[in-house]
């Protein structure tokens, strides 16, 4: 323990010689930096310390002698650039016109890229890699669990399988086509405004059933009860 620390606390002699080097450092920084301005000035800029600091076009003025009695400065009274006259009334930007948007409109209902099944997952796999998405804490701790019961499952959580464009967490390897999801209590609930654990599985389940998967759930206060998680994915895995 440092001399003159006790408990967590500085005794009063400790105290006194802290004070009196950051006084001495202050002394220092202010003949170094701001001894050369006025008076005048530096008490505005103590009293406004945000946007003064060396460099300031206001510091630079006062070195050079720009600032005299009685200056008035530019924009006194102005309240911002008015139109030149580039935006008439009526007028269309130049990309933005009735007949392509119409053509767009065209396209994207006759010939829409994303309405191609493996575009889309390609679309979905390259905006989860440009997210950095990689399993978090919880999922990491979880994943142990699973590993812990069963081989049967892989994180694929970072976009390596989509399911009726959802990711799911874990999915089975072994032939059967059951899939693992973690949930935290407060994205799935509270983020989302929903009231109980029963509703936000019915609502994640459904685009799984519909392609005929299975889904286990693991919220985030399970992770308490470690058994708890083990029997869960016994009982599923057997189903």
């Amino acid at each position: 323990m440092p001399k003159g620390y006790k408990w967590g606390h500085h005794t009063e002699e400790s105290k006194r010689k802290i004070g009196e080097s950051n006084r001495i450092s202050l002394k220092r920084y202010w003949e170094r930096h701001y001894q050369k301005y006025p008076e005048k000035l530096l008490k505005y800029i103590f009293k406004n310390p945000q946007g003064f600091q060396k460099g300031h076009p206001t510091f630079k003025g006062c070195e050079k002698g720009w600032f005299k009695k009685g200056h008035v400065p530019w924009t006194k009274g102005k309240k911002g650039y008015k139109n030149a006259g580039s935006f008439k009334k009526g007028h269309v930007p130049h990309p933005i016109n009735k007949v392509a948007l119409e053509k767009l409109r065209k396209r994207m209902i006759e010939n829409n890229p994303m309405s191609n099944p493996k575009i889309r997952k390609k679309c979905i796999r390259n905006a989860i890699k440009a997210s950095f998405r990689r399993p978090n804490k919880m999922e990491k701790q979880t994943d142990k669990i699973i590993k812990s019961v069963t081989k049967d499952y892989k994180y694929v959580g970072d976009g390596k399988a989509i399911i009726n464009n959802k990711i799911p967490d874990w999915i089975n390897v072994n032939g059967q086509k059951k899939v693992i999801l973690f949930n935290g209590n407060y994205y799935h609930l509270k983020r989302k405004n929903i009231s109980s654990k029963e509703e936000a599985e019915t609502k994640e389940r459904k685009p799984y059933n519909d392609f005929g998967f299975k889904v286990l759930f693991i919220w985030e206060d399970e992770l308490k009860n470690t058994n708890l998680i083990k029997e869960k994915i016994r009982c599923f895995n057997e189903t």
